[in-house]
């Protein structure tokens, strides 16, 4: 989420900077995620991470309009939507495209 090359965030700019950089190169097609906080287990410990997890799935259902977005995300969600995002052409998924896709049946 966030991905801007003009952020002042050294972080969501990176981030946008690789996106435009992806962008120039000759794909037939591309396909960008941008999900919000990534919900799942992991080997690590992340108490920033584990936080937000919290927050966000207290909060989710207060998280409306263009806050949806930022509504926490099964990384196993976002891995489902990679593989039945296909296609030509250049498209980004944040939050509700990612569930939608998610729920997707495979082919």
């Amino acid at each position: 989420m966030g991905a801007d090359p003009a952020s002042r965030n050294f972080y969501l700019r990176t981030k946008g900077e690789l996106e435009r950089a992806l962008r120039a190169l000759p794909f037939r097609g591309l396909r960008i995620f941008r999900p919000s906080i990534l919900v799942g287990n992991r080997p690590e410990s992340r108490p920033g991470e584990f936080l937000g997890v919290a927050a966000g799935r207290m909060l989710r259902f207060i998280m409306l309009g263009p806050l949806r977005r930022y509504r926490p995300v099964a990384a196993e969600d976002v891995g489902r939507a990679m593989v039945a995002a296909t296609g030509t052409g250049t498209a980004c998924f944040e939050y509700d495209a990612i569930r939608e896709l998610a729920r997707t049946p495979p082919a």
